[in-house]
């Protein structure tokens, strides 16, 4: 079937009552209309789009059209297009293989790989219209019209504000590229769609590329990670893997802890390709989101009221084992607890993540754990091969997992398993036929034991194209592997060799028990565009005959491996040890003793460390003499800068000086920050603030430093009303000597805050519990 022009697309969308066609005029380009394609809710299901061909094939997360009307003639051109609608793949699908279940696997017959990225049916599209000689930016259903940044405060009505945003980053990072890279990324854009989502902070990560007019319209994996690393656009974490047993996944995913109560983490999204060929996609939820969310929506819906009188009904639908029903009612009941924090929607998702957090720790629920499998600990063993080459880092993983672990033992020989351990690392990095006779081996001993396969998580395969080389790890985990040893020349001969082993080999369909990945290096140095092509031909070289050249020019690139640090491996010791307890069903990690109490009052802050009170005094002082030159008829502020010098001595102090100056946390920072401050916040007879630099942390990032008629332990109450304020005079690289004033309210009072940029300072910043 050839692919329908833009007016039969938006035709034919007219036809079907499941959605229905926006449509509202460019006020600032005439004749010029756009047209949206939004779900009718009232009609819209997904049972609905999957029995309609035609809703099923063409409806995307986004659909818009430009309409230019002129001399009695309409030109139709796609606006923008999000990726393909996927259907949501619940349990009671699976079970039953149905409708859903058989339209996402009909094209799933043979081996293929899937590609999972964390986002939802909310998408943010960008393309480049030729008719128009601007962009078209859409977030959700809504598109806005832009050649530049100036365009977009023309929109002003409240649909629009998404797009809005969309539109601020997106031409943030647009106009940082060189006039050459800005035009040859318009060209790229005509006709296609580049599509992200928001992560955690906010930021847009972009995944894929939709072609407009085409058979096929998504754009294979590789080349959009080729394209995201040419023009250096921040990629979202993409998981591959080669699987033909989409069950085993699915239940992988939907029983994944979420790291906290929020909509990004709602579930995933699954991609699945054969080659370049795209057979489908599908959504899958993550049941704790569901759970908790369906807990949310008792709480804060009055219809629903009455179900607060049998609090554990909601999980009555989830199909939840003995153990984690258990676990959930001990979280309602938690929640339940504490109904003065659960009233706000935000403090309902900050104390469910402390309360699920608490209890996965907590004693009592390890303790039942344990009690649960206690059988299956004393008569099964677990043994780990691992499958990759040399440098990895597979041995400082292991160190880690022993000391995190109970009974855990590395081996270099079957002989050497016996009853007094539960799980084993096999100390040779093997290759697949190694591996496979290992498993073999202990398979046939006269013990009850479980071979987990461990591999390298790679986002991509390395394929040149017009070579013989193919290889399951991505070009970057080689050269970090080879970084790892390269002041060893036997070593990196070893590395090459053992790379042979896995020319042209896929990492699947092994004969262990399950399959267990891990991330040896961090995704960012994977997919950074770090090495020139000289070492990639030297990497032939290599591989083909001598491999002097390659020590010698990777040799530049040492200080890159050295800036990984300890941490991130750690981290994912963690990862590995709860991926083995969950497929062995056994408990790996020592016991932690952790009161539930005790942790709702812990706090943290991040202290200046060893603060200079002459810097910051001189920088306070410099901030009011800039007020004072402002508002020279303010008494208030002339009378705090006069007596400047001796309101702030101790013996004569008018304001308190905080001796231990602080900003909170939700957390530990276990490193030193370096900050610079230039923006100081003064309210006469109230308090005096610094802000530092945003630091990529979730807090208001206010510093009290002296107060009076404000407690300093109540300052976030004063920043909240100024954080548009002075995230706008950091981002927007105010001029030193602005001032911004504002009213507010304090304690049933008004009160004036001065905003001040000055000459930045430096600090560090430390963290500590707050006792």
């Amino acid at each position: 079937m050839s692919q329908l022009s833009a007016y039969n697309l938006l035709e034919e969308f007219s036809k079907h009552n499941e959605v229905e066609i926006l449509s509202y005029k460019v006020n600032f380009l005439q004749n010029i209309n756009v047209l949206e394609i939004d779900p009718v809710f009232s009609n819209f299901t997904q049972k609905r789009v999957l029995d309609n061909n035609f809703l099923s094939k063409h409806l995307h997360t986004c659909n818009s059209f430009i309409q230019k009307v002129q001399n009695q003639s309409v030109q139709t051109a796609i606006a923008t297009m999000g990726v393909p609608f996927a259907p949501e793949l619940n349990e009671i699908n699976l079970k039953n293989e149905d409708q859903v279940y058989n339209f996402i696997t009909q094209n799933l017959k043979d081996s293929f790989t899937i590609y999972e990225i964390q986002h939802n049916s909310s998408t943010i599209c960008i393309s480049f219209c030729p008719e128009l000689d601007s962009f078209c930016i859409s977030s959700g259903t809504q598109t806005i019209v832009c050649y530049n940044e100036k365009d977009i405060h023309l929109y002003q009505e409240p649909m629009h504000e998404r797009p809005r945003q969309a539109a601020y980053q997106f031409f943030s990072f647009f106009n940082r590229m060189p006039i050459k890279q800005q035009n040859n990324f318009i060209q790229d854009l005509m006709n296609r769609s580049l599509i992200g989502s928001y992560n955690l902070k906010k930021q847009i990560e972009w995944f894929a590329i939709v072609e407009h007019y085409s058979n096929q319209r998504m754009v294979d994996p590789i080349t959009v990670k080729n394209f995201l690393n040419h023009y250096k656009l921040v990629a979202a974490q993409t998981q591959f893997t080669s699987s033909s047993k989409l069950q085993q996944h699915f239940y992988q995913i939907y029983n994944q802890p979420i790291e906290q109560f929020h909509v990004y983490y709602k579930g995933k999204t699954l991609y699945f390709w054969r080659d370049n060929t795209f057979l489908g996609c599908c959504f899958i939820p993550y049941r704790q989101y569901s759970i908790l969310n369906q807990f949310k929506s008792i709480l804060f819906n009055k219809e629903k009221q009455n179900q607060k009188d049998e609090p554990y009904k909601y999980l009555t639908q989830f199909n939840l084992n003995d153990q984690d029903f258990e676990f959930y009612k001990k979280y309602t009941d938690l929640m339940l607890e504490n109904p003065e924090a659960i009233k706000n929607r935000n403090h309902f998702s900050q104390l469910s993540s402390q309360i699920l957090k608490s209890i996965r720790q907590n004693v009592y629920y390890q303790q039942e754990q344990q009690n649960n499998i206690i059988t299956n600990q004393l008569s099964t063993s677990i043994v780990v091969i691992p499958i990759g080459i040399s440098g990895m880092g597979y041995e400082k993983l292991c160190s880690f997992i022993v000391k995190a672990g109970q009974r855990v033992q590395i081996i270099n020989k079957a002989d050497q398993i016996n009853d007094k351990n539960q799980l084993y690392f096999y100390e040779k990095i093997c290759n697949p036929k190694e591996l496979e006779q290992i498993n073999k081996q202990l398979k046939s001993l006269p013990f009850t034991l479980k071979t987990i396969a461990l591999l390298p998580e790679c986002n991509f395969p390395y394929h040149q194209k017009n070579s013989q080389f193919k290889f399951p790890f991505s070009f970057n985990f080689i050269m970090f592997c080879l970084l790892s040893v390269l002041d060893d020349k036997n070593a990196v001969r070893q590395v090459i060799n053992q790379l042979k082993e896995f020319q042209n080999y896929k990492l699947s369909n092994f004969q262990t028990d399950f399959k267990v990945y891990c991330r040896f290096m961090p995704e960012s140095k994977e997919t950074d565009d770090l090495y020139s092509e000289l070492v990639e031909q030297d990497f032939y070289t290599a591989l083909n005959s001598e491999d002097d050249q390659l020590i010698e020019s990777l040799s530049q690139y040492k200080e890159t491996h050295r800036n990984i640090e300890d941490n991130f491996l750690k981290d994912q010791s963690k990862r590995v040890i709860a991926a083995i307890e969950e497929n062995s069903q056994m408990l790996i990690r020592k016991s932690v003793q952790f009161q539930l109490e005790r942790n709702d009052n812990l706090q943290y802050g991040l202290f200046i460390e060893n603060p200079d009170w002459n810097v910051i005094d001189n920088f306070i002082k410099s901030c009011l003499e800039i007020i004072v030159q402002d508002y020279p008829n303010d008494t208030g502020i002339n009378r705090m800068y006069y007596q400047y010098d001796i309101q702030f001595r101790p013996q004569n102090a008018v304001f308190m000086k905080l001796s231990q100056p602080y900003m909170e946390t939700n957390q530990l920072q276990e490193k030193t920050i370096e900050a610079k401050v230039s923006i100081a916040v003064i309210i006469v007879d109230g308090i005096v603030m610094l802000h530092p630099q945003e630091l990529g942390l979730d807090l208001l990032q206010d510093i009290p430093i002296y107060s009076r008629n404000i407690d300093s332990s109540k300052s976030n109450k004063i920043s909240e009303q100024l954080r548009i304020d002075v995230r706008k005079m950091q981002k927007q690289n105010a001029a030193e000597g602005q001032i911004q004033k504002k009213q507010v309210e304090f304690n049933r009072k008004s009160w004036i805050a001065y905003m001040v940029k000055y000459k930045p300072i430096n600090i560090k910043l430390v963290g500590r519990q707050i006792n």
